[in-house]
């Protein structure tokens, strides 16, 4: 294994030590200085006796070789004078003086001899070095220990970090909301004469239990039971208010988890989400089950639209609201609608048209919920994250997701497709404002397309009621 170097150079005089035994010497310009190692005897006789040729190569037909010999470059005058350092000379500053006294210097055998001083400097400059970086290499492993000590506990950390937001949005994703296809999957809306006719026929004792668990939080059905003990014409006609409040109750039941969210402020609707995507992880052995992928969006200034970038690993992109009006809200949250344009993982391949649809619903407390139709339909599930969001006003970040978004067009599909088969397609165009930013039945959103970017966090807080 090589030596690694990690000490600075030991000096001593005009000598230095690295990994080399050197010299230093101002180059021509006299601004900076250049680093020489002694060159041996042999060599530098050759240097300084060089002649240039009379005659080209030639060949043993005695022709002129189409191999010649490479162009003898002749050294600079800091090297020259660098030399007469190594081996002990006076020093002069120009070449032609330096090399005139380096081959006076050698003796009748061409050979030009190192002084004793030299060398035992050379030796004792590089023991000093070696203990040096031995010292320098036992602090870099200690540092570079210490740094993988605090980089696995960063990692165990984060793993621990990760795996509890894995969990939250889990739940996230879980929980069924009311406008969306999972509520609906969970609850089978009845007419009411449908209702009435399903609580004919069920068994009695599934009614009791039912009743048992309502009967604590529905006082009117509790007041409907106590007077139905007494029999009286009264208690039959509030027994059948208590039908009513029941049938109610029936649908529901199983959405209980879901509260009213009031009161969203804008900060809620733009930042930076953590987001859970489990379909990626099924279709692509690249992306764990754990993987957390980025989300982020923010409303215009104008408020016309919700725009956004997401990175769903085997999908990414730019999404915009297909309206310029509130959110709509239900029982559970507050949903936009959306178109994206994207491209896919892998090749690059672009994806856009009115078939990209999706939604997201906000829950309430920076939790969201989703569904973007691509390679049929997956859900995501995201959680806010406070401190990635800090310190951005995110609606600067409009003018470049809008450029992004008008790239994804037609032209510019078939010049990478072209591109792919190694063609020249022609230069990429993006769409102009109006084709990409007009919102059918409502013009051309103008305002929209001039966003200043001077929105932030709680200075736009609109108050959005539940609606019932």
């Amino acid at each position: 294994m090589s030596t690694r170097h990690l000490a600075s150079p030991v000096a001593r005089g005009n000598f230095f030590h690295d990994s080399n035994f050197y010299v230093e010497v101002a180059d021509s310009s006299g601004f900076r200085k250049e680093r020489f190692t002694r060159e041996d005897s042999g060599s530098l006789y050759r240097l300084l006796t060089y002649t240039p040729p009379n005659r080209p190569a030639l060949t043993k037909a005695r022709k002129v070789a189409k191999r010649q010999p490479p162009p003898y470059i002749d050294r600079t005058a800091a090297f020259f004078c660098a030399q007469l350092i190594h081996y002990g000379l006076k020093q002069y500053k120009t070449k032609e003086a330096a090399k005139k006294h380096l081959l006076q210097a050698f003796d009748a055998a061409h050979y030009l001899k190192v002084p004793e001083n030299i060398l035992l400097i050379e030796k004792e400059l590089k023991a000093e070095y070696n203990k040096a970086n031995v010292e320098a290499e036992r602090l870099y492993e200690e540092k570079r220990r210490k740094e993988m000590e605090r980089d696995y506990r960063k990692g165990q950390e984060e793993q621990s970090q990760n795996a509890a937001l894995m969990k939250e949005l889990r739940a996230i994703a879980d929980m069924p909301v009311a406008g969306t296809d999972d509520a609906a999957a969970m609850v089978k809306r009845l007419s009411d004469k449908s209702l009435k006719d399903a609580i004919k026929v069920m068994p009695e004792g599934d009614l009791r239990k039912i009743v048992a668990k309502a009967v604590k939080d529905l006082p009117e059905l509790r007041d409907a039971i106590e007077m139905q003990v007494s029999k009286s014409q009264k208690t039959i006609q509030k027994v059948n208010k208590a039908k009513n409040v029941l049938k109610v109750f029936f649908a529901v039941a199983h959405l209980d988890i879901l509260q009213p969210v009031n009161n969203l402020t804008d900060c809620e609707f733009q930042g930076h989400f953590n987001v859970a995507v489990p379909f990626m992880s099924k279709q692509w052995n690249e992306f764990s089950s754990d993987e957390v992928f980025t989300l982020k969006m923010s409303h215009s200034t104008t408020f016309s639209h919700l725009w956004g970038k997401f990175e769903f690993g085997g999908i990414s992109g730019i999404f915009r609201s297909v309206t310029s009006t509130l959110p709509h809200t239900f029982p559970g949250g507050y949903r936009v609608d959306f178109l994206w344009r994207g491209e896919e993982f892998g090749e690059g391949q672009s994806s856009f048209g009115e078939d990209n649809k999706g939604y997201i619903v906000f829950l309430g407390d920076g939790r969201i919920k989703g569904n973007m139709q691509w390679m049929g339909t997956f859900d995501f599930a995201g959680k806010h994250d406070t401190e990635k969001s800090r310190n951005v006003v995110w609606v600067k970040s409009i003018p470049h997701w809008k450029r992004v978004w008008r790239g994804y067009n037609w032209h510019n599909y078939e010049v990478a497709n072209r591109a792919r088969w190694g063609k020249w397609g022609g230069e990429t165009r993006n769409e102009k404002a109006a084709d990409s930013d007009t919102t059918t039945g409502s013009g051309n959103s103008r305002s929209d397309d001039e966003d200043a970017g001077d929105s932030d966090c709680g200075y736009h807080e609109r108050s959005m009621m539940l609606v019932f």
